[in-house]
């Protein structure tokens, strides 16, 4: 029962291992694939706005022309004008406005705005607001040369403009001329808001898309401080800016988890200032985290299964397994370990260098029993003696049949005295309640006989043991049977240390 206990532990054990090894790396190659899926939408995303961007710009380049050699045009009228009456206040911005059809801005050198037709711009400070725009100013009115940039952002209005940049002859002022481009036919054709508005109707796990400009300022909403973006935010998006690597930062949306991920562009249809710009994606986890607490409850459940199935299975295998592995270690007909199990477990304590007493024991006159009341009744006979053999015996010692009606009994760290005692109760106990079952023909009474063998004092290792104890065990039958002999004893009769049992 102890070993197939044992084998039934070993096979569970082993199985579940397996078992929990299989299902933790299913379980994890799931949740890889659900974040991989994840992944692969949020870069369907950055790709979709990307190209839809690209669109609209890649169609100004294709129809644009004309505009931009409209606003060169007017920027050199408006120049040659400034160089004719250099002062502008007594200028009329707004008739020029309907003259020109475009919203003129006259920046100084200290890069803000001191006159314009668009009258919410007029004291705007670009190095206040966009220090890097401000740079950009510098240089286009140290150069001189027209410049029109692509697709950029109304600071007041967020409203999606056309900008160009050309400096008055004494490089006082930078005339800005600004076309509205949301009004175009172009925009109504290829308006990227549109394919945003789509993209946030397909996915539910996103919140919003922003298209920041290189001052972090969205289009299409106004510069303030409800629309800049917080520290954090703002350090991601300088990095991606600086890197061109995407960037995420956790946040809240709406008083929510969410994710804001930065994903840099760099237009191929615009070589000007606006040419870089940077996509804010915001979604969230929960159609993800959805998914995983539904792969976790169902990895629950699986571990579950498996735990049952692996035990049902282990318990069968070790019924199957264990009578064969058994019988290979164990006497069938008394259960106790036969001559395979003790030539194992003798020298396995000897290895160990531990002392202890090796006893052979003998039925008397058992072939009586047999002769006398037949197989059947020795059977029972050494079954009950082996029941008793082992009831006096403590944990950690063993008895074993070799055969017949042969038996040895190894005590591991037993000491003489504790010997003795054990089989003064053995021999008492065979005489009073096991072999009086079975009185013997002839009137002899079946008794039993020991010879013990100490080690390592008779012996180091089980082959000499079990010779000596053999020689005490005959000298105890020649002694008279129903007792013992110690080998030293015998082998050294000292009359002071020998003693009849």
């Amino acid at each position: 029962m102890r070993f197939r206990l044992q084998l039934t532990l070993t096979l569970l054990v082993f199985s579940l291992v397996l078992s929990f090894l299989i299902t933790f790396v299913d379980q994890f190659r799931m949740l890889d694939q659900t974040m991989d899926n994840n992944e692969d939408k949020i870069r369907h995303i950055e790709y979709s706005v990307a190209h839809a961007v690209s669109t609209v710009e890649k169609a100004y380049r294709l129809y644009g022309k004309e505009l931009d050699s409209l606003m060169e045009q007017n920027s050199r009228l408006l120049q040659t004008w400034y160089m004719e009456e250099p002062d502008l206040d007594r200028w009329d911005f707004q008739a020029l406005k309907q003259q020109l059809g475009f919203d003129i801005y006259m920046i100084n050198e200290q890069n803000i705005v001191t006159h314009s037709s668009f009258l919410q711009d007029i004291g705007l400070d670009f190095d206040e607001c966009c220090a890097r725009l401000a740079q950009i100013l510098n240089e286009r009115r140290a150069a001189g040369e027209f410049v029109a940039d692509g697709l950029d952002i109304e600071q007041n209005t967020g409203q999606i403009k056309k900008y160009s940049y050309l400096a008055t002859h004494d490089k006082k002022y930078l005339i800005q001329l600004g076309h509205n481009i949301q009004d175009s036919r172009i925009f109504e054709e290829f308006n990227f808001y549109s394919a945003i508005d789509q993209l946030l109707d397909s996915y539910g796990t996103l919140n919003d898309i922003h298209i920041l400009n290189t001052g972090g300022n969205p289009f299409g909403a106004t510069v303030s401080p409800e629309t800049s973006l917080p520290p954090e935010r703002r350090k991601a998006f300088e990095q991606t800016l600086r890197t061109g690597q995407t960037t995420e930062v956790r946040g809240e949306w709406n008083g929510e988890p969410a994710i804001y991920r930065y994903v840099f562009y760099s237009s191929n249809y615009d070589s000007s200032a606006t040419q870089t710009k940077v996509f804010e994606i915001i979604y969230n986890e929960q159609e993800l985290q959805q998914v995983m607490r539904e792969s976790t409850r169902w990895f629950v459940w699986q571990t579950v299964i498996v735990l049952l199935v692996t035990i049902v299975l282990s318990w069968l295998l070790s019924r199957w397994l264990s009578r064969p592995m058994y019988l290979a270690y164990h006497d069938s007909l008394t259960g106790l370990g036969n001559r395979s199990f003790l030539e194992r477990f003798v020298p396995r304590l000897l290895a160990e260098h531990r002392p202890l007493a090796y006893v052979m024991i003998d039925l008397d006159h058992f072939k009586s029993i047999n002769d006398t009341y037949g197989h059947d009744a020795g059977d029972r006979l050494l079954k009950e003696v082996a029941r008793r053999l082992a009831a006096h015996l403590r944990k950690g010692e063993r008895a074993f049949r070799l055969g017949g009606d042969e038996f040895v009994i190894i005590m591991p760290g037993a000491a003489e005295d504790h010997v003795e005692r054990t089989l003064d109760r053995m021999i008492r106990d065979m005489k009073e309640e096991v072999i009086a079952r079975f009185p013997s023909g002839g009137g002899m009474a079946v008794t039993v006989s020991a010879g013990v063998a100490m080690a390592p004092a008779d012996g180091q290792d089980l082959e000499t043991l079990g010779r000596h104890a053999d020689v005490a065990l005959y000298e105890a039958k020649k002694g008279g049977r129903n007792q013992y002999r110690f080998y030293r004893r015998v082998a050294d009769p000292d009359p002071s240390s020998t003693t009849d049992h």
